[in-house]
């Protein structure tokens, strides 16, 4: 009898700490979703703003009176008398997100307690009016004047707002990142949960949520801090995006190529009932596809933000600074992009990691030339296609729609190492050639604009020359003395002629 209800009690204690995270987990999200609906620059703009928002924050701090305590922190202590070895780290990521939400209540307090102090009545100087007043003519309101202090101070504001914005929006981020790590991808190794557990999910867990947990702790541990110590000067904000680009487009580059995977998962699972329960136990509005999107929205969303900070910084010392950031995220932006586009490639028999770096891509009418059937070469119409230019080839793809998503067919592949240059076609400023040695074969590619064209031919005379000089440090190391034709063709003066590259 005493071993039932021990038992009984375990399991009373263990059902209370279930109902216990679950409400507290849903406390979190409507305290995530209720900082993410208040906009900052309104209350701003307005004290009456600002004192509506402080007084929903201060409503939903209040909140926690439902858990029988007086503030969010004392949630340790709740949770502390029914921790067990099992719990132990489930309890132990709900009250890490718990502290997540309650410092960034705490910070938005401040500030719109500060944003919501009415700024005191000027003091009006009133001057006796005299017992005769002699008639005098009305004199015109004076023209308004606007001093150059008044006009620095407003950009000042506005770039304290873009600056609170961004910092703000990156600690709701990472608290987001949490829930989904914490809500979803921990449980599918629990017991209680794994009942639930679909078939086709099992072991699933990288495809289903990429590097997302990589992800979580570089914004968490790294970049947060990076602009939690920099937030105050506006120079150092942009050196935390240029300083970390190698790991924005690293992490994003891969996380955006799987999430075509995750799509495909997701949709063969429909709404099953471990997404269900998931989804309800956080108390989130919208389901897991929703949340996924976040990493996609967030690199599109710092470019944005930058581009507001260098609007509101003209004329100051750190413009270069912002702009470097700026130019390096988009550039982040536009990897990921172009790495999107690869992962569409279908037919290539090889391995595209081989090919090295995706430089470009784009769409372009090509016409092909080959010395074996010259004629029917020319009597063809363009065809159309999508080139990607990788640092070791050049491959030629057949685009397809359907569904909505875009499809690239594999064509034809010129090694970088075997083919040559020519910079302008006589008669058409939008095309340019690219041959095999000999010109074996020819291939006149011509851009939707000029701008494009010009894009194009820089990047790959680049890799051609980079590609000459590594064969020229080869050759040197291989031998101090190398045949007259082969020094002839590698002389850099030979290599660009009046309009043509060759290799």
């Amino acid at each position: 009898a005493d071993r039932l209800q021990r038992r009984s009690e375990f399991l009373a204690k263990c059902r209370e700490l279930q109902e216990s995270i679950d409400k507290a987990n849903k406390w979190c999200t409507q305290g995530i979703d209720l900082l993410a609906s208040q906009h900052i620059e309104k209350c701003s703009c307005s004290v009456e703003s600002a004192e509506a928002a402080l007084i929903e924050l201060e409503g939903f701090m209040a909140s926690s009176s439902q858990f029988k305590v007086s503030s969010p922190r004392q949630f340790h202590v709740l949770f502390q008398d029914s921790i067990t070895p099992e719990t132990k780290a489930l309890v132990t990521q709900v009250l890490q997100r718990i502290d997540d939400v309650t410092t960034m209540c705490d910070k938005r307090l401040c500030s719109l307690k500060r944003l919501a102090q009415k700024p005191p009545r000027p003091v009006q100087t009133v001057t006796p009016e005299p017992q005769a007043p002699a008639p005098l003519k009305r004199a015109p309101p004076p023209a308004p004047v606007h001093t150059e202090g008044g006009a620095i101070d407003t950009m000042r504001s506005k770039r304290n707002h873009v600056l609170t914005e961004l910092l703000d929006t990156e600690r709701i981020y990472v608290a987001e990142l949490g829930s989904i790590l914490t809500g979803y991808k921990y449980p599918m190794s629990q017991e209680d949960m794994k009942l639930l557990l679909p078939a086709g999910l099992e072991d699933k867990a990288d495809i289903l949520f990429g590097n997302l947990e990589e992800l979580y702790r570089f914004h968490g541990e790294v970049f947060l801090q990076d602009l939690e110590n920099c937030i105050s000067t506006t120079e150092l904000v942009a050196l935390c995006f240029t300083h970390r680009r190698e790991s924005f487009y690293r992490l994003y580059s891969y996380y955006c190529q799987n999430n075509p995977r995750s799509e495909r998962l997701r949709a063969s699972l429909g709404d099953n009932a471990f997404f269900v329960t998931c989804q309800r136990k956080l108390g989130h509005k919208l389901p897991l596809a929703a949340y996924l999107l976040k990493p996609v929205q967030r690199i599109t969303k710092y470019q944005l933000l930058l581009k507001d900070l260098l609007h509101y910084s003209e004329g100051q010392k750190w413009c270069g600074e912002l702009q470097e950031a700026l130019d390096c995220m988009l550039v982040v932006l536009k990897c990921v992009n172009d790495s999107m586009h690869q992962i569409a490639i279908t037919g290539y028999w090889g391995e595209l990691s081989e090919l090295g770096e995706l430089l470009m891509q784009g769409s372009f009418s090509v016409w092909p030339e080959s010395k074996k059937d010259r004629l029917r070469d020319l009597r063809l119409k363009p065809m159309q296609r999508h080139i990607f230019l990788y640092q070791k080839a050049l491959m030629f793809c057949k685009k397809s729609a359907a569904h909505n998503k875009a499809t690239y067919h594999f064509k034809r592949i010129l090694k970088m190492s075997q083919v040559g240059l020519t910079e302008t076609v006589k008669g058409d400023g939008r095309s340019f050639e690219m041959w095999l040695q000999g010109r074996q074969e020819v291939h006149i590619i011509q851009a939707a604009t000029t701008q494009q064209k010009s894009l194009w031919v820089e990047q790959i005379k680049k890799l051609l020359l980079d590609q000459l000089t590594e064969l020229k440090i080869k050759q040197f190391n291989k031998s101090q003395h190398m045949p007259l034709r082969l020094t002839s063709s590698l002389d850099s003066s030979q290599v660009v002629m009046p309009r043509t590259l060759s290799v």
